[in-house]
Protein backbone atom coordinates (compact mmCIF):
# COMPACT_ATOMS: atom_id res chain seq x y z
CA UNK A 1 0.00 0.00 0.00
CA UNK A 2 2.82 2.39 0.81
CA UNK A 3 4.38 1.82 -2.61
CA UNK A 4 1.08 2.76 -4.29
CA UNK A 5 0.14 5.58 -1.92
CA UNK A 6 2.86 6.78 0.49
CA UNK A 7 0.93 9.65 2.07
CA UNK A 8 -1.80 9.17 4.72
CA UNK A 9 -5.16 10.87 4.34
CA UNK A 10 -8.80 10.98 5.42
CA UNK A 11 -11.73 9.97 3.21
CA UNK A 12 -9.40 8.31 0.74
CA UNK A 13 -10.89 6.15 -2.03
CA UNK A 14 -8.70 3.03 -2.13
CA UNK A 15 -11.02 0.61 -4.03
CA UNK A 16 -14.38 1.06 -5.59
CA UNK A 17 -16.54 3.87 -4.19
CA UNK A 18 -15.72 3.39 -0.48
CA UNK A 19 -13.87 6.09 1.47
CA UNK A 20 -11.53 5.26 4.37
CA UNK A 21 -9.06 6.96 6.66
CA UNK A 22 -5.81 5.89 5.06
CA UNK A 23 -3.21 5.46 7.90
CA UNK A 24 -0.60 3.04 6.49
CA UNK A 25 2.19 3.78 8.97
CA UNK A 26 -0.15 3.30 11.92
CA UNK A 27 -1.21 -0.14 10.66
CA UNK A 28 2.33 -1.09 9.81
CA UNK A 29 3.27 -0.14 13.36
CA UNK A 30 0.57 -2.50 14.67
CA UNK A 31 1.98 -5.35 12.56
CA UNK A 32 5.55 -4.69 13.69
CA UNK A 33 4.43 -4.48 17.30
CA UNK A 34 2.74 -7.85 16.95
CA UNK A 35 6.03 -9.26 15.67
CA UNK A 36 7.79 -7.72 18.71
CA UNK A 37 9.85 -5.47 16.46
CA UNK A 38 9.36 -2.59 18.84
CA UNK A 39 11.88 -0.10 17.53
CA UNK A 40 10.60 -0.05 13.91
CA UNK A 41 7.05 -0.06 15.30
CA UNK A 42 7.82 3.12 17.25
CA UNK A 43 9.30 4.67 14.11
CA UNK A 44 6.15 3.85 12.15
CA UNK A 45 3.88 5.32 14.84
CA UNK A 46 6.04 8.46 14.97
CA UNK A 47 5.93 8.86 11.21
CA UNK A 48 2.17 8.47 11.15
CA UNK A 49 1.73 11.06 13.85
CA UNK A 50 4.16 13.43 12.15
CA UNK A 51 2.02 13.29 8.99
CA UNK A 52 -0.79 14.75 11.09
CA UNK A 53 -3.74 12.89 9.55
CA UNK A 54 -4.15 10.43 12.43
CA UNK A 55 -4.60 13.32 14.85
CA UNK A 56 -7.95 14.00 13.19
CA UNK A 57 -9.21 10.48 13.83
CA UNK A 58 -10.32 8.43 16.83
CA UNK A 59 -7.31 6.15 16.26
CA UNK A 60 -4.85 8.75 17.55
CA UNK A 61 -5.45 7.68 21.15
CA UNK A 62 -4.79 4.05 20.20
CA UNK A 63 -1.57 5.07 18.42
CA UNK A 64 -0.35 6.83 21.56
CA UNK A 65 -1.22 3.80 23.71
CA UNK A 66 0.47 1.35 21.37
CA UNK A 67 3.55 3.51 21.01
CA UNK A 68 3.86 3.72 24.80
CA UNK A 69 3.65 -0.07 25.05
CA UNK A 70 6.27 -0.46 22.31
CA UNK A 71 8.56 2.04 24.03
CA UNK A 72 8.26 0.18 27.33
CA UNK A 73 8.92 -3.14 25.63
CA UNK A 74 11.93 -1.73 23.77
CA UNK A 75 13.32 -0.24 26.98
CA UNK A 76 12.95 -3.61 28.70
CA UNK A 77 14.69 -5.35 25.79
CA UNK A 78 17.58 -2.90 25.89
CA UNK A 79 17.86 -3.36 29.66
CA UNK A 80 17.98 -7.14 29.26
CA UNK A 81 20.66 -6.84 26.62
CA UNK A 82 22.64 -4.38 28.75
CA UNK A 83 22.42 -6.65 31.80
CA UNK A 84 23.46 -9.70 29.79
CA UNK A 85 26.42 -7.87 28.27
CA UNK A 86 27.37 -6.44 31.65
CA UNK A 87 27.33 -9.89 33.26
CA UNK A 88 29.43 -11.29 30.42
CA UNK A 89 32.00 -8.50 30.85
CA UNK A 90 32.04 -9.09 34.60
CA UNK A 91 32.71 -12.82 34.16
CA UNK A 92 35.46 -12.17 31.62
CA UNK A 93 37.07 -9.58 33.89
CA UNK A 94 37.02 -11.97 36.85
CA UNK A 95 38.70 -14.65 34.75
CA UNK A 96 41.37 -12.17 33.61
CA UNK A 97 41.89 -11.18 37.23
CA UNK A 98 42.49 -14.79 38.19
CA UNK A 99 45.16 -14.86 35.48
CA UNK A 100 46.65 -11.64 36.95
CA UNK A 101 45.87 -9.72 33.74
CA UNK A 102 44.57 -6.76 35.73
CA UNK A 103 44.93 -4.04 33.10
CA UNK A 104 42.77 -6.00 30.66
CA UNK A 105 40.30 -6.89 33.43
CA UNK A 106 39.92 -3.27 34.52
CA UNK A 107 39.33 -2.19 30.91
CA UNK A 108 36.42 -4.64 30.68
CA UNK A 109 35.10 -3.51 34.06
CA UNK A 110 35.07 0.09 32.81
CA UNK A 111 32.76 -1.05 29.99
CA UNK A 112 30.64 -2.97 32.49
CA UNK A 113 30.36 0.15 34.66
CA UNK A 114 28.92 2.17 31.76
CA UNK A 115 26.24 -0.48 31.25
CA UNK A 116 25.57 -0.88 34.97
CA UNK A 117 24.84 2.85 35.31
CA UNK A 118 21.88 2.29 32.97
CA UNK A 119 20.47 -0.46 35.20
CA UNK A 120 20.08 -0.28 38.98
CA UNK A 121 22.20 0.79 42.00
CA UNK A 122 22.81 -2.78 43.22
CA UNK A 123 24.21 -3.82 39.84
CA UNK A 124 26.45 -0.75 39.76
CA UNK A 125 27.70 -1.50 43.28
CA UNK A 126 28.61 -5.05 42.29
CA UNK A 127 30.73 -3.77 39.40
CA UNK A 128 32.32 -1.09 41.59
CA UNK A 129 33.23 -3.67 44.26
CA UNK A 130 34.87 -5.86 41.62
CA UNK A 131 36.84 -2.87 40.32
CA UNK A 132 38.05 -2.09 43.84
CA UNK A 133 38.96 -5.72 44.48
CA UNK A 134 40.95 -6.01 41.26
CA UNK A 135 42.74 -2.71 41.81
CA UNK A 136 43.69 -3.81 45.33
CA UNK A 137 44.97 -7.16 44.05
CA UNK A 138 46.99 -5.42 41.35
CA UNK A 139 48.48 -2.96 43.84
CA UNK A 140 49.34 -5.74 46.26
CA UNK A 141 51.12 -7.69 43.52
CA UNK A 142 53.01 -4.62 42.31
CA UNK A 143 54.03 -3.71 45.87
CA UNK A 144 55.20 -7.26 46.52
CA UNK A 145 57.25 -7.25 43.33
CA UNK A 146 58.77 -3.90 44.24
CA UNK A 147 59.63 -5.13 47.74
CA UNK A 148 61.25 -8.26 46.32
CA UNK A 149 63.24 -6.22 43.84
CA UNK A 150 64.34 -3.79 46.55
CA UNK A 151 65.26 -6.65 48.90
CA UNK A 152 67.39 -8.36 46.25
CA UNK A 153 69.15 -5.07 45.53
CA UNK A 154 69.89 -4.43 49.22
CA UNK A 155 71.24 -7.94 49.71
CA UNK A 156 73.46 -7.56 46.68
CA UNK A 157 74.64 -4.13 47.86
CA UNK A 158 75.36 -5.46 51.34
CA UNK A 159 77.40 -8.35 50.01
CA UNK A 160 79.37 -6.08 47.69
CA UNK A 161 80.06 -3.58 50.47
CA UNK A 162 81.35 -6.34 52.74
CA UNK A 163 83.73 -7.46 50.01
CA UNK A 164 84.93 -3.88 49.65
CA UNK A 165 85.57 -3.66 53.40
CA UNK A 166 82.81 -1.11 53.97
CA UNK A 167 81.26 -2.79 56.98
CA UNK A 168 79.27 0.20 58.19
CA UNK A 169 77.60 0.77 54.82
CA UNK A 170 77.01 -2.97 54.52
CA UNK A 171 75.28 -3.06 57.90
CA UNK A 172 72.99 -0.19 56.85
CA UNK A 173 72.03 -2.12 53.71
CA UNK A 174 71.37 -5.35 55.62
CA UNK A 175 69.36 -3.50 58.27
CA UNK A 176 67.16 -1.99 55.57
CA UNK A 177 66.74 -5.44 54.03
CA UNK A 178 65.61 -6.79 57.39
CA UNK A 179 63.08 -3.98 57.55
CA UNK A 180 61.51 -5.52 54.44
CA UNK A 181 61.96 -9.15 55.50
CA UNK A 182 62.83 -9.53 59.22
CA UNK A 183 63.54 -13.26 58.88
CA UNK A 184 65.69 -13.16 55.78
CA UNK A 185 68.65 -15.47 56.41
CA UNK A 186 71.05 -13.66 54.09
CA UNK A 187 70.29 -10.30 55.68
CA UNK A 188 70.67 -11.69 59.24
CA UNK A 189 73.98 -13.31 58.44
CA UNK A 190 75.21 -10.26 56.55
CA UNK A 191 74.39 -7.95 59.42
CA UNK A 192 76.12 -10.30 61.90
CA UNK A 193 79.27 -10.33 59.79
CA UNK A 194 79.16 -6.55 59.37
CA UNK A 195 78.71 -6.00 63.12
CA UNK A 196 81.55 -8.39 63.97
CA UNK A 197 83.87 -6.51 61.61
CA UNK A 198 82.81 -3.15 63.02
CA UNK A 199 83.41 -4.34 66.56
CA UNK A 200 86.77 -5.73 65.60
CA UNK A 201 87.84 -2.45 64.03
CA UNK A 202 86.59 0.06 66.59
CA UNK A 203 87.04 0.81 70.26
CA UNK A 204 84.40 1.71 72.82
CA UNK A 205 85.51 5.31 72.64
CA UNK A 206 85.13 5.31 68.86
CA UNK A 207 81.64 3.88 69.13
CA UNK A 208 80.68 6.49 71.70
CA UNK A 209 81.95 9.19 69.37
CA UNK A 210 80.00 7.62 66.51
CA UNK A 211 76.87 7.69 68.66
CA UNK A 212 77.45 11.34 69.54
CA UNK A 213 78.00 12.21 65.88
CA UNK A 214 74.91 10.30 64.84
CA UNK A 215 72.76 11.92 67.53
CA UNK A 216 73.98 15.36 66.48
CA UNK A 217 73.02 14.62 62.87
CA UNK A 218 69.57 13.42 63.99
CA UNK A 219 69.08 16.58 66.03
CA UNK A 220 70.07 18.58 62.96
CA UNK A 221 67.47 16.76 60.89
CA UNK A 222 70.05 14.93 58.74
CA UNK A 223 68.52 11.52 59.30
CA UNK A 224 70.05 9.63 56.38
CA UNK A 225 73.54 10.90 57.17
CA UNK A 226 73.05 9.76 60.78
CA UNK A 227 72.50 6.11 59.81
CA UNK A 228 76.21 5.39 59.25
CA UNK A 229 77.62 6.52 62.62
CA UNK A 230 74.61 5.17 64.50
CA UNK A 231 75.13 1.78 62.85
CA UNK A 232 78.79 1.82 63.94
CA UNK A 233 77.81 2.56 67.50
CA UNK A 234 74.92 0.06 67.49
CA UNK A 235 77.23 -2.74 66.42
CA UNK A 236 78.10 -3.15 70.09
CA UNK A 237 75.18 -5.15 71.56
CA UNK A 238 75.89 -3.73 75.03
CA UNK A 239 75.50 -0.16 73.79
CA UNK A 240 71.70 0.14 73.82
CA UNK A 241 71.20 3.89 73.24
CA UNK A 242 72.44 3.98 69.66
CA UNK A 243 70.38 0.88 68.80
CA UNK A 244 67.22 2.56 70.05
CA UNK A 245 67.99 5.83 68.24
CA UNK A 246 68.84 3.93 65.07
CA UNK A 247 65.45 2.16 65.15
CA UNK A 248 63.61 5.45 65.75
CA UNK A 249 65.50 7.14 62.92
CA UNK A 250 64.64 4.38 60.47
CA UNK A 251 60.99 4.56 61.48
CA UNK A 252 60.95 8.28 60.68
CA UNK A 253 62.59 7.66 57.31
Amino acid sequence: ALKLRPNPGTNVRTYGMGLVNYLPYYYRGICLQGQEQHRPAIESFDREEAAGVVRKTALHADLIRRRGEAQSAEAARLAREARGRMQQLLREAQELGRRRAWDEALALLAQAEVLARQLDPDTLRSVTREQERQRAAQKEALDAAARTQRLDQLLADGGRLLEEGKSTEAKVAFDEALGLDPRNARALEGRRVAEDRILASTTRAAREKAYADGKALVDAGQLEAALGPLSDAAADPTFTEPRQLLVETRMVL
